[in-house]
């Protein structure tokens, strides 16, 4: 009888062996009937051939057998219960596979990758963001989008000052292109944060490397927090200088408010008509020039 299980199981063999999937699960599940305690591998084996088959629903048992039989399962009968997890979009089943597998194997950056995207499946950015931020620590980040992704999601959780802090390293040690979209990153995570100054230089440098005027506003939106005002006229004027801006009247509201808080109201009167003729800032142009006028009274 011990001859004959072993024969069954080498015949089972031979068939995975030359890729005929459904002659060796079939041969597997004769086996089956008769072995005594199988162990993980052989579940790994008729797990594979049904994988291979897709034939999904008749995989999971078998897999999920070759992982529950031992403490310490192989990566490769993990993998394949997680590869069936994530076919059939199971994400909650998914996410313990691959916690092991990162317990196992942390430097393998697939498995932190796949864990994040899981996260971001079903919109849990705060713990997608923890599994970014480890994987950094760790040293495994090297894409430029990698940078990119986790400083888009710190922006999405409210921590601006971080995500200013990542792009601006990432920078500086080269690992992201400083083109005019990454500094305007930084430069809008530093306004998000309300680190006026330290935003001006990553938009000024956005301004010089765009083929629009947007950054210049930026940066006079930034000057006019601090109630820099020469600054801010400065910018402003740049930015309608250069042009292709989105909301030209926007940047005319922002120069007039400017040039009246050192008042010019001369200059600041022509900027606030003009900021006037668009709906959007209709109502507080209309305000500023009602004060120059009563001031001028």
């Amino acid at each position: 009888a011990q001859e004959v299980t072993q024969i069954r199981f080498q015949i089972a063999q031979l068939y995975l062996a030359q890729e005929q999937w459904k002659q060796g699960a079939a041969a597997l599940e004769e086996w089956f009937k008769i072995a005594e305690a199988p162990n993980s591998a052989a579940y790994y084996m008729l797990a594979s051939a049904y994988y291979q088959m897709q034939d999904y629903t008749r995989a999971q048992a078998p897999a999920k057998k070759a992982v529950e039989l031992t403490d310490k399962p192989q990566p490769a009968w993990v993998e394949l219960l997680l590869a069936l997890y994530l076919a059939q979009e199971r994400w909650n089943d998914a996410i313990p596979m691959l916690e092991r597998l990162v317990a196992a194997a942390p430097d393998n950056k697939t498995y932190w990758t796949q864990l994040w995207s899981i996260y971001g499946q079903q919109e849990k950015y705060a713990q997608a963001l923890v599994v970014l931020e480890l994987a950094a620590h760790a040293g495994l980040l090297s894409e430029a989008d990698e940078y990119t992704r986790m400083a888009d999601q710190l922006m999405f959780v409210g921590i601006p000052y971080r995500a200013a802090q990542v792009l601006t390293n990432a920078i500086e040690n080269k690992k992201v292109l400083a083109d005019a979209r990454i500094y305007e990153k930084v430069g809008n995570a530093w306004l998000a944060a309300k680190e006026y100054e330290r935003a001006v230089p990553s938009l000024q440098r956005a301004f010089e490397l765009s083929g629009t005027g947007e950054m210049s506003v930026r940066i006079g939106e930034s000057q006019l927090q601090r109630s820099e005002w020469v600054a801010a006229v400065e910018a402003l004027r740049k930015a309608l200088a250069k042009g292709g801006l989105k909301d030209s009247q926007n940047a005319e509201l922002l120069l007039g408010i400017a040039l009246y808080n050192q008042d010019r109201f001369d200059d600041a009167r022509g900027a606030l008509e003009r900021a006037a003729q668009a709906a959007a800032h209709r109502q507080i142009a209309r305000g500023y020039l009602q004060m120059i006028e009563a001031r001028l009274r």
